[in-house]
């Protein structure tokens, strides 16, 4: 039994304790902290602390600062004088905002943005792949952006007069499909070459560079191939199929939702029901209660009046008899004093 440690508690000393260890550490940033932190309490106060109990214990602490700056707070007029210890508390709770607001900024890369990175990344290997075979004079440069990475790429020695690329990238965001489509600026060159005009002509999968590499192999073994005009057809750059099984589960989601909702609803009416009838049961068992205490209550005074009617009579035959043996006593002695004279 003497192994059983007793237990230790908290006073306003290890309070402050902590509170200025804390601050003067901040854990929030690095929680590996914590243990210095719990050494510096332990040897300033005397007592060993886990620290998953200091930590439960501050926020413990911010929490009743909190509630009694609100209390007063709402009190206008009064004025408080604070003390060392609310002033600690008010700073580490200016540093757990900031850790907070700090963590919220950190997003990660979603995947529909790794996936346009990937595409355009695989664009550019083969436009340098396929650019010593296609090269032509005077070609300006242009670049493509795409609105899901935020990123800028350079496509050069490709396009010139009436050539049109559109991404058409099918994502499911917001559970509805979205194309996006980036048109060229004004034409730098009069002169049509053979790449702009196959790329005028036909559409070019980006996530497949198979059929990418062939179209170019095709546009320089074809020198006879015309450059567009304006009445041909953009061309499309296609981007990942999304496939849009989210919507539908979505949908489940919510239908599935909804009939749990109805069937809580349902259950609790049920239960508010059975509780009515149960205290209307309870005040029916109460009246009939209260019924019989009446009852009782009447018939005891019923049997006491009778006891007193008793007593009454009992008394007034007491007396009569009395009265009778007084009587009979004043005669035998008339009769004796008449004997005697």
């Amino acid at each position: 039994m003497d192994a059983l440690r007793k237990r230790q508690r908290f006073t306003d000393h290890d309070d402050l304790v902590l509170l200025r260890e804390v601050l003067s550490h901040n854990p929030f940033e690095n929680p590996a902290l914590w243990h210095v932190i719990q050494e510096n309490v332990s040897s300033l106060t005397g007592k060993t602390f886990v620290i998953r109990t200091l930590r439960e214990h501050l926020e413990r602490l911010i929490k009743l600062w909190l509630e009694m700056f609100k209390i007063l707070k709402d009190k206008s007029g009064i004025e408080v004088v604070s003390t060392e210890k609310d002033t600690l508390c008010s700073n580490i709770y200016d540093l757990m905002k900031e850790f907070k607001d700090s963590k919220k900024k950190k997003t990660s890369v979603s995947a529909s943005k790794t996936i346009g990175i990937d595409a355009r990344n695989q664009w550019t290997q083969l436009l340098e792949a396929s650019g010593s075979s296609v090269k032509t004079e005077n070609i300006g440069s242009e670049s493509l952006i795409h609105d899901h990475g935020s990123l800028t790429i350079p496509v050069e020695d490709i396009l010139s007069d009436d050539v049109r690329i559109e991404f058409v990238d099918e994502v499911d965001l917001s559970m509805q499909d979205t194309t996006e489509c980036i048109e060229n600026t004004e034409p730098i060159m009069n002169e049509a070459s053979t790449s702009s005009a196959y790329l005028s002509t036909h559409k070019v999968n980006v996530l497949d560079p198979q059929t990418s590499h062939q179209t170019d192999n095709t546009v320089a073994s074809n020198p006879e191939i015309k450059p567009s005009t304006s009445s041909s057809k953009p061309a499309k750059i296609l981007g990942p199929v999304r496939s849009r099984k989210r919507k539908a589960n979505t949908q489940r989601q919510g239908l599935a939702y909804l009939e749990n909702y109805d069937k809580q609803q349902s259950d609790i009416k049920k239960k508010q029901l059975e509780l009515e009838e149960r205290k209307l049961k309870v005040e029916e068992r109460m009246m009939d209660l209260l019924e019989k205490q009446h009852d009782l209550t009447e018939f005891q005074i019923k049997k006491q009046f009778e006891l007193i009617e008793k007593k009454n009579n009992l008394e007034s035959q007491n007396q009569q008899n009395l009265l009778a043996m007084a009587e009979r006593q004043d005669k035998l002695i008339n009769l004796l004093i008449n004997k005697i004279g």
